[in-house]
């Protein structure tokens, strides 16, 4: 079996994480997490592991030195968003102006049109992968649940019509209930003994294992955790954060013991177009 891993990033701002959108938390530059955009980076050349990163527009300019540097050492860039927030929720027309105003940025900053896209918390329409599909993305990775209707299925997670790619999660049952096993803050919350058993045993069956990130959680110093948030979510922004890092690489060792090979996403499509 010829397995396959792919490392993401969602490049955002801690304060892009929904619990902040929601109570209007504003940004404090010093704790946004964008120097852990290049850790990530820097970690990921030193194991030769090449890794496709969805950016939010709106933190381009923090971690735009890093950004350069992931392209020029050939990570993918991706877009993520204009401005982190619940697309689902746009008319068709709001999503296809944020699309192209995105687009104009990487052009004008980055040099190249991006051909990959995340929704924000994987929330989307099926007419706005149409939309995307229209503006000349060749993948989505936002996939969460059932697979699309009428697409071939590649992989375990990775499903293709008409050229066009959706790249999924990982899911396995938890208490009799299928949830997702490639990052996140459910990930986070498990006993992390529990969770890598887990994750060894999916990546032991699968074909194909999906990671993502997000910068805070690699973030392995203090960041402020604000009275305004819920209970609930104040354990999102902190459980396992300052360990998550040592635990990160720990999911690259096992996928390495496991035989994945490594590879950006369009660098799968190429391979198998």
């Amino acid at each position: 079996m010829n397995k396959i891993a792919f490392i993401t990033m969602d490049v955002e701002s801690y304060y892009d994480a929904m619990c902040m959108k929601r109570k209007f938390i504003q940004e404090e530059k010093e704790y946004n997490c964008a120097s852990e955009v290049g850790k990530f980076i820097n970690y990921l050349n030193e194991q030769g592991i090449k890794s496709t990163l969805f950016l939010n527009i709106d933190f381009l300019k923090s971690c735009f030195d890093d950004i350069k540097l992931a392209k020029e050492t050939g990570h993918e860039i991706a877009l993520h968003c204009l401005s982190h927030r619940d697309l689902s929720r746009l008319s068709n027309d709001d999503f296809s102006f944020m699309i192209d105003e995105s687009k104009k940025i990487f052009e004008n900053y980055l040099g190249f049109d991006p051909v990959g896209f995340r929704f924000p918390c994987f929330k989307y329409r099926e007419e706005q992968i149409d939309i995307l599909k229209n503006k000349g993305f060749t993948f989505d990775s936002s996939l969460m649940k059932k697979a699309p209707k009428d697409y071939e299925k590649m992989n375990n997670i990775i499903y293709k019509k008409d050229g066009f790619y959706e790249f999924g999660l990982n899911r396995n049952f938890l208490l009799g209930k299928k949830v997702v096993f490639s990052g996140g803050g459910l990930l986070r919350m498990l006993p992390w003994n529990y969770a890598r058993k887990k994750i060894r045993k999916i990546a032991k069956n699968s074909d194909a294992y999906l990671f993502y990130i997000h910068p805070f959680e690699m973030c392995e110093g203090e960041l402020p955790v604000y009275k305004s948030l819920p209970f609930y979510d104040r354990i999102y922004v902190t459980r396992h954060r300052k360990e998550w890092f040592s635990f990160f690489k720990e999911i690259i060792e096992i996928l390495k013991e496991e035989g994945y090979t490594f590879m950006t996403m369009s660098q799968y499509i190429k391979e198998n177009n």
